[in-house]
């Protein structure tokens, strides 16, 4: 496997990418208002399907970039 400043450089972009961190903060949030009962069952979860499908995306491209850089 290959490593170096550039992967890790491309690696730590991914993770801390701000559509990342905006998702990870959009879903804690979500939960925290749902345990609050402040949005009901039905919103929380068409939210938090949407967020786990980019974040899934985002999981898919570090993936992707791993397999990139072990390959070459």
């Amino acid at each position: 496997m290959r490593t170096g400043p550039y992967f890790e450089a491309a690696i730590f972009r991914e993770c801390s990418s701000p559509v990342r961190l905006t998702l990870e903060a959009e879903r804690l949030k979500r939960v925290h208002a749902h345990d609050a009962d402040a949005i009901p069952v039905d919103l929380r979860k068409s939210g938090q399907d949407r967020m786990h499908d980019a974040i899934a995306e985002i999981g898919a491209r570090l993936d992707r970039l791993h397999e990139r850089y072990a390959d070459a």
